[in-house]
């Protein structure tokens, strides 16, 4: 475990440990000590915008050529997510175990039911049930957080959380702690 915090505490040098008002780049960021570990880190990224899911590989065959080539259509998407995410902490390489939690506050459509709108405001999470799948969303930003270097390969996610759900404010929100195992 102390090996864990030293390389957490590296990949944070040069933060503050508490900036929850931070909004470089438009994303909302706290790094903080987590609940349960002391010296836990946690990293909170907040993605203001409906979020946004990952389409799929589309392909060519060029002109005189057998061969097929594959290509990303969401790879100006993934390029402003990642900047904007890295461009909001200084947090990088992290190669430590991490635990991942993300939410997808969908947006409210105009021909929901009035009782249904009401519980939303009220505060009650009111799942979100249709398409986009929550697998093609979580595929995207973890491409995205891989992308802006936040950690160095999406093989040190241990556990994963994900919901998604109806509110007034779309919005993606990721939280990164660091795991005592």
């Amino acid at each position: 475990m102390a090996s864990n915090q030293t390389e957490m505490s590296q990949a944070t040098a040069g933060r503050d440990d508490h900036r929850p008002d931070d909004t470089t780049g438009g994303v909302p960021v706290a790094l903080q000590d987590g609940p349960g570990v002391p010296g836990m880190q946690v990293l909170h990224l907040c993605i203001p915008g409906k979020p946004i899911a990952q389409g799929r590989p589309r392909g060519f065959s060029p002109k005189n050529s057998p061969a097929i080539r594959f290509y990303d259509p969401q790879a100006k998407e993934k390029k402003q997510v990642s900047w904007v995410m890295s461009g909001a902490t200084n947090v990088r390489g992290i190669s430590c175990p991490v635990i991942v939690t993300m939410e997808f506050i969908m947006p409210v459509v105009s021909g929901m039911l009035k009782k249904v709108r009401d519980q939303i405001a009220a505060g009650d999470i009111v799942p979100h049930v249709k398409k986009p799948d929550v697998d093609n969303m979580l595929k995207f930003y973890m491409d995205c957080v891989s992308m802006s270097g936040i950690w160095r390969d999406d093989s040190v996610v241990s556990c994963l959380y994900c919901r998604k759900y109806y509110g007034f404010d779309p919005r993606t929100e990721i939280r990164i702690e660091q795991t005592d195992g």
